[in-house]
């Protein structure tokens, strides 16, 4: 067993309830999706920015949910003195089912979530923003101290409207193949 695999059952064991079978070890990334439109009411739930006057700066935020597990992407891009974009990331995870909003408990009670923060990169192509993980500056999870590695993200796509950016996120899987993901992100403020 991998590192990060027995890492991903120490953090199961601690944040399920003890009747409730844990799910079986997996990456942070589930290979079976649910496609973007599955959780278009939680997205359209979500309160968005108004106009902002740069078409790019701000908090953007993505849902989606796959195998019994959500991920939450919050990237933000804020816009330097001259002109240039820097990036923040930060990837938060938890187990429940699709119209199970709330986030399970810890023992303790506390809210069981993994979160990663990450420096990231922007750039823009023909289609849109390209904006990629570079570096992680921390993982935890509320319910262990250390949950492990991550898996980098690369999301491209292109803006559809002021405050909506259709994203397909492609990475590579611990054991090198190619993972995809097509994430709807909503842009909730115009600063991060």
């Amino acid at each position: 067993m991998t590192r990060a695999a027995l890492i991903g059952v120490l953090v199961l064991a601690g944040c399920r309830d003890r009747a409730e079978p844990a799910p079986a070890a997996t990456s942070p990334r589930p290979v079976p999706r649910v496609d973007a439109g599955a959780v278009a009411a939680v997205l359209d739930a979500a309160p968005v920015s108004a106009g902002c006057p740069d078409a790019l700066a701000g908090l953007w935020t993505g849902r989606l949910f796959a195998a019994d597990q959500w991920q939450e992407y919050r990237i933000e891009l804020t816009r330097g003195a001259r002109g240039a974009l820097s990036c923040m990331q930060e990837s938060r995870w938890w187990y429940g089912a699709i119209d199970d909003l709330a986030m399970p408990r810890c023992v303790d009670g506390s809210v069981a979530m993994g979160v990663t923060t990450l420096r990231c990169s922007v750039t823009l192509d023909d289609d849109g923003p390209v904006v990629a993980s570079e570096e992680q500056l921390s993982r935890t999870h509320s319910c262990v101290p250390d949950s492990g590695g991550y898996l980098f993200d690369r999301f491209s796509g292109p803006l559809t409207g002021a405050n909506t950016w259709r994203a397909t996120n492609r990475y590579v899987n611990t054991d090198g193949s190619l993972g995809e993901q097509q994430v709807v992100f909503r842009r909730l403020r115009c600063a991060p």
